[in-house]
């Protein structure tokens, strides 16, 4: 039997003690404890029958610990075989996310819940509990594609110097009756080449403006 490869008794058991042994070529299988005294090259493909104690792991250089929280994101450095090598966090509170030419960053300055958002270098809209503030123009993606507010949930009030519209309808209905007569109503104001219509949508009715040049 070379030096190579001795047997010894431990404990009552039989161990294969390998010692100066770089390289095993074929198949063996070791029914007992084995301990290598030297390092091993293993040609072919290796299985593991029980698991291996993690005390017996070399350190990966990585602090054993829990990284990721709601405020911070995990950055994980993974090597070709699977092993971890680096691992920090980055904040929440400050996110760069870039999108072809577009770097968009979204702050939490911490107060009130107040939110920044802002796109190549400009802000676009400030968020916080009770006001949306922005920069730029609100557009749906399409003409006439999109609804503010709904039938049943309306916005209290509407304050602009201009109100460009297409038909204008007037409606009561969901608030309730007026304080004149006590009824309530229903009306569109159409717009003609030459004259401005109304009609009432309750009764089918139709009406024209008296219009006066001046």
């Amino acid at each position: 039997m070379s030096r190579a490869r001795e047997l010894a008794k431990v404990g009552g058991k039989n161990q294969q003690v390998i010692a100066g042994l770089s390289t095993h070529v074929g198949v063996s299988t070791f029914a007992a404890n084995v301990n290598m005294l030297s390092g091993l090259n293993v040609t072919g493909t290796t299985t593991l029958s029980t698991k291996l104690a993690s005390s017996n792991l070399a350190n990966s250089g990585v602090s054993a610990g829990t990284y990721g929280s709601s405020t911070a994101i995990p950055i994980l450095v993974v090597n070709a075989q699977g092993q971890v090598t680096s691992a920090s966090t980055t904040a929440v509170d400050s996110t760069t996310i870039e999108q072809l030419n577009t770097s968009v960053s979204c702050t939490d300055t911490g107060t009130n819940g107040l939110v920044t958002v802002v796109v190549d270098g400009s802000t676009v809209g400030v968020f916080d509990q009770a006001l949306l503030t922005v920069t730029g123009n609100i557009v749906p993606e399409a003409d006439g594609s999109r609804d503010l507010g709904t039938n049943s949930v309306r916005w209290a009030n509407v304050y602009a110097d201009d109100v460009r519209t297409g038909d204008l309808h007037l409606s009561n209905e969901h608030r309730g009756v007026n304080t004149i007569d006590g009824t309530w109503g229903h009306y569109q104001i159409e717009e003609g080449s030459d004259d401005l219509f109304l009609k009432n949508r309750r009764t089918g009715k139709t009406y024209k403006f008296m219009l006066q040049e001046v």
